[in-house]
């Protein structure tokens, strides 16, 4: 959910929709609890997808393919 937010902030200047290409240095991980036990996880291989459009946000998409 974060990253979602991340990517959401980082491309609101964006004029029309247009796609995004990951850098190889980007990281895609998570926190969560289980059983009260609060743990942080990392995918080690992912490919995201998104198009961001803030005039048209029904067009935007954020898709990530986890391998």
């Amino acid at each position: 959910m974060r990253l979602i937010f991340l990517a959401m902030a980082l491309f609101a200047g964006a004029s029309q929709a247009a796609d995004y290409i990951a850098l190889p240095e980007s990281t895609l991980g998570f926190s969560a609890s289980f059983q009260g036990e609060a743990f942080d996880g990392k995918f080690a291989k992912f490919s995201p997808q998104i198009r961001f459009d803030p005039t048209q946000l029904g067009s935007s998409r954020f898709d990530v393919r986890i391998t």
